[in-house]
């Protein structure tokens, strides 16, 4: 914004006012006319808007910030259009992290019968009235936030309201690639509305009139089931087996994150047990994410414990044939 100060010169002929910029009119003697201050004030706009920061395939929603009043954590800054990025980080690169109302984002792994858990750390409204908080996950991995109700969750924040909300989607199942999961937070005093004819829940990608937004890329990792070779195989197929079975973990998700494990060497042929833990690190939370599984040579027990029955003595007179000998030695 910028501010000019100036003078107005009037005379006695015209009322119209003649605007000087950026000084003074000093030539004026006040007699027979007069003289007035006038200031210019140019703003851009007064209006800050928050932005999604997910990959553009989820949507870009924003939200008029309505200063203090309705926040998502602590900080709350504004942005002049969306930064996309495919670790939902594109908000914080571009200005300050206000990232901040989830510190713990939930870890996903593959499967049905989940229970996943998001704590928004701190949420403040002081609007006067109540407002309703929205959160989604795209759990199968796809490229929208869907209208299933596995995905999607509301609460209604009272007003005067400054602390934490928790949100549950319990029995739900995580599917799909583990490098697509993400989390979106929205608090407003509108009222969103779905289209039910659409496939995608418009909740969360439609304009909010106040209020804040977040989005957060979802941590996924997921060991291998325990493996096994059995006994009596070399141990040239066990190593391979073993260097197979390490390649079926899998993990997403976060900031640059990196899968990796401690390697302890595939079990010994002749019976015996490992056990793996593997890592996925980012730079963003949940820094550190680790899971452990086994691999194992199991004992066949179909087959029969090995028997061994030594001959009893046996003394044969002397002086008889070397023949004689042999058949009583066989």
């Amino acid at each position: 914004s910028n501010i000019y100060v100036g003078t107005t010169t009037h005379s006695t002929s015209s009322n119209a006012p003649t605007y000087v910029q950026n000084g003074f009119d000093v030539s004026k003697s006040n007699v027979g006319n007069d003289s007035h201050v006038i200031f210019e004030i140019e703003i851009a706009s007064i209006v800050e808007s928050d932005f999604s920061d997910a990959p553009l395939w989820l949507g870009k929603p924003l939200h008029t910030i309505l200063c203090d009043d309705l926040r998502l954590g602590s900080k709350l800054d504004s942005e002049s259009s969306s930064q996309h990025t495919k670790d939902a980080d594109g908000d914080d690169i571009l200005g300050m992290d206000d990232e901040d109302c989830v510190s713990n984002p939930p870890l996903l792994m593959a499967g049905a019968n989940q229970n996943i858990s998001v704590t928004i750390d701190s949420i403040v409204n002081t609007t006067g009235g109540n407002v309703n908080l929205y959160a989604w996950i795209n759990l199968n991995g796809d490229n929208m936030f869907g209208f299933e109700v596995a995905e999607a969750r509301t609460a209604t924040i009272a007003n005067n309201h400054s602390g934490p909300v928790t949100l549950n989607w319990n029995n739900v199942t995580v599917s799909g690639p583990d490098t697509n999961k993400y989390l979106r937070i929205r608090l407003t005093k509108n009222n969103l509305i779905d289209n039910a004819s659409s496939p995608r829940d418009e909740r969360a990608y439609v304009a909010a009139t106040d209020g804040e937004v977040e989005d957060y890329s979802l941590v996924e990792l997921n060991c291998p089931a325990p493996g096994f070779d059995s006994a009596c195989v070399s141990q040239d197929t066990i190593n391979a087996h073993y260097e197979a079975w390490l390649l079926t973990a899998s993990g997403g998700g976060g900031c640059d994150g990196v899968l990796t494990n401690n390697d302890p060497g595939p079990p010994d042929y002749c019976g015996d047990t490992v056990t793996v833990t593997f890592y996925y690190v980012s730079t963003c939370a949940p820094d550190t994410t680790t899971c452990t599984s086994t691999y194992s040579i199991l004992v066949d027990t179909s087959v029969p414990n090995v028997v061994l029955t030594c001959p009893t003595y046996l003394t044969v007179d002397s002086c008889q044939t070397q023949a004689e000998v042999d058949d009583a030695f066989a």
